[in-house]
């Protein structure tokens, strides 16, 4: 059985275009990022120490172990920047595919409940109140 011979002009056309696609991304992302970045700190989308148990008493233990972390402001729901990214680079330059439907909704999908996830976090515990109670 021999081999069928692959040429070194064919790879790089058939890498042309996840290169150019990536390329694209990488680019959108870099200028997103300081605009979610102004947003992040202006609204304080950082997590913030709990105060509270779940059983309604004081967080001692939870403040002592996360004392140091707190004292840092890391913005939280940074996954937007990928999800934005993934679906504007899809749906303008790769949505001639029948298989790109099925990744991009499930990719979209996973991010809008990560986003839910970190806006619950955000508002409950910039409440001071915990999701429930025992």
């Amino acid at each position: 059985m021999q081999q069928p011979s692959v040429d070194i002009q064919q790879i790089i056309e058939n890498i042309k275009p996840i290169l150019t696609l990536g390329f694209m991304s990488f680019v959108l992302s870099m200028l997103l990022t300081p605009v979610y970045t102004k947003f992040a700190y202006k609204y304080s989308w950082w997590k913030k120490p709990r105060t509270d148990a779940v059983s309604g008493e004081q967080a001692k233990v939870y403040q002592k172990m996360h004392a140091k972390k707190h004292t840092r402001h890391i913005p939280t729901m940074a996954g937007m920047i990928g999800l934005v990214t993934l679906a504007v680079v899809t749906m303008l330059f790769n949505l001639d595919r029948g298989q790109t439907w099925i990744p991009l909704m499930a990719a979209v999908g996973a991010g809008v409940i990560g986003l839910i996830d970190d806006i619950i976090n955000l508002k409950k515990v910039a409440e001071r109140d915990c999701w429930f109670k025992l």
